[in-house]
């Protein structure tokens, strides 16, 4: 079932404020929540009308994004937020960001990693809208530095789109395992229903580094990591993403840890085209390691970004909200 208290869809954003030791019912009546994605499928065309009644008699509005999509639905949240007409606008966000928007108090949350954390970590309820399909599939393994794999790599795409389709078409032709849910080839041997179902772990006991393109890539002034990030790095992978750059300085802040052997200056790379150029050059130097030495002599850091997902700590600047 599908809830609304005060503009809040879903049960996520109630249940992770429990999480962090609060009660979204101990919030005002007055503060009104506006979800920029429609998650549920409820938003007829006559939804927005509806929403706004409500915001024009509240005090405050929370935009929010649970899950942004892409970079083109980044640069459409950022508008459209801007142009609310609003006297008190905070925007909840999951992106790392320093996006400046006049008038509008930015919070930022990193939600994928208190979701993912959640998923490995608490009891979740079975009715739990986003990923709630993946249900009781997230599970650690112990990780295994004797056995040779089978492979080197694997890479995952689900939704095709932009720079997924430009990394599908380069990475084919390559001996790995590889998916895209868009032509009908996929890992998961079950209907994937939701955004995402973790692909079995056998797949990541059979290779070594994940190379994928995260849900946004393009952009500059946010920096964008979901699962397609966390769950290679917390089931023994090392990790090759296209995606925003300060990516991997940002893992690092986490607390997450990197090989040397990888060269990672793409990170560092504004520029997209380049960036992703850089990184084709890196997967292809890659494929040239002896990948079974190399996991064996690196296994410390493997097993320290496992167990990541214990020592991180949820990230709490949700609770923000209550001060608005």
């Amino acid at each position: 079932m599908t809830a609304i208290i005060q503009g809040i869809e879903g049960d996520d954003l109630s249940f992770h404020i429990r999480l962090l030791g609060n009660d979204i019912n101990r919030l005002p009546n007055d503060v009104w929540f506006y979800p920029l994605n429609d998650h549920y499928n409820i938003h007829s065309a006559s939804w927005h009308d509806a929403q706004v009644e409500q915001i024009n008699r509240a005090r405050t509005v929370v935009f929010y994004d649970l899950v942004n999509t892409g970079d083109y639905e980044h640069s459409r949240f950022v508008k459209f937020v801007e142009e609310f007409e609003h006297p008190n606008k905070y925007y909840l966000t999951v992106n790392q960001s320093n996006i400046e928007i006049p008038d509008v108090k930015i919070i930022q949350w990193d939600f994928m990693w208190n979701r993912i954390k959640a998923y490995y970590t608490a009891s979740i309820p079975e009715e739990l809208h986003l990923h709630h399909y993946s249900y009781g599939n997230y599970k650690l393994f112990d990780l295994d530095f004797n056995s040779l794999r089978n492979k080197k790599f694997l890479s995952m795409t689900g939704r095709e789109y932009g720079y997924r389709t430009h990394l599908y078409n380069f990475v084919k032709d390559y001996d790995g395992y590889i998916s895209n849910r868009s032509l009908g080839i996929t890992l998961e041997n079950t209907e994937v229903m939701g955004a995402f179902n973790p692909v079995p772990n056998n797949f990541y006991l059979d290779s070594y580094f994940s190379f994928y393109v995260e849900s946004n890539c393009q952009q500059q002034n946010l920096i964008h990591i979901t699962e397609k990030t966390f769950e290679p790095l917390i089931k023994g992978h090392f990790i090759l993403p296209v995606s925003n750059p300060g990516t991997i300085r940002r893992l690092r802040d986490l607390g997450f840890a990197f090989p040397k052997f990888i060269d990672y200056s793409f990170d560092e790379e504004l520029d997209t085209v380049q960036r992703f150029e850089l990184i084709k050059l890196e997967f292809k130097r890659l494929l040239d390691l002896d990948w079974h030495t190399l996991y064996k002599d690196n296994q410390d850091i493997l097993i320290h970004n496992q167990r990541c997902i214990f020592s991180i700590p949820y990230d709490r600047r949700l609770l923000e909200i209550f001060n608005v």
